[in-house]
């Protein structure tokens, strides 16, 4: 009975979690680019599961980044959040979008994909997140994640 109620409580606990996407207003981005460098990221990942260049990997003419909160993870979380987006990305790679950032969040922290403009990068851990080239203003101080229970 006990197990069954830690499953229940574990079930909602997920059901709040999920994924959140914001992207570009505007399509100028290199398609032809950006495809190529989706594709590379999968191969990167799908090599080196725990890969994370949350600072920034340039590819064409863009910065993807990929990471989140626990890097020491035990679980290939990278990979899985790559996979989690993807449709999302593949959406916003097709569209041309000039920067797109993906965020899941599972019971381990958050993980973050998207890409930029080279010298530009998404801030995943701002709040709300936010990428714009035009921005011209001081950057938002990242917020810590706070877990409560």
């Amino acid at each position: 009975m006990k197990f069954t109620k830690l499953i229940v409580a574990l079930a909602g606990l997920t059901s709040v979690m999920g994924i959140r996407t914001w992207s570009s207003p505007t399509s100028n981005g290199n398609n032809s680019d950006l495809v190529l460098c989706m594709e590379e990221m999968r191969a990167m990942l799908e090599k080196n599961p725990r890969a994370s260049h949350l600072q920034g990997y340039q590819c064409g003419s863009s910065m993807w980044h990929v990471g989140g909160t626990n890097e020491w993870e035990p679980i290939k979380n990278n990979l899985k959040a790559f996979r989690k987006c993807e449709a999302k990305l593949a959406a916003a790679v097709v569209t041309s979008r000039d920067w797109f950032l993906c965020k899941w969040t599972d019971m381990w922290g958050w993980r973050a994909v998207g890409y930029a403009p080279v010298g530009k990068h998404v801030c995943a851990s701002c709040d709300p997140p936010w990428m714009h080239p035009a921005h011209t203003g001081p950057e938002p101080e990242p917020r810590r994640l706070a877990v409560r229970f």
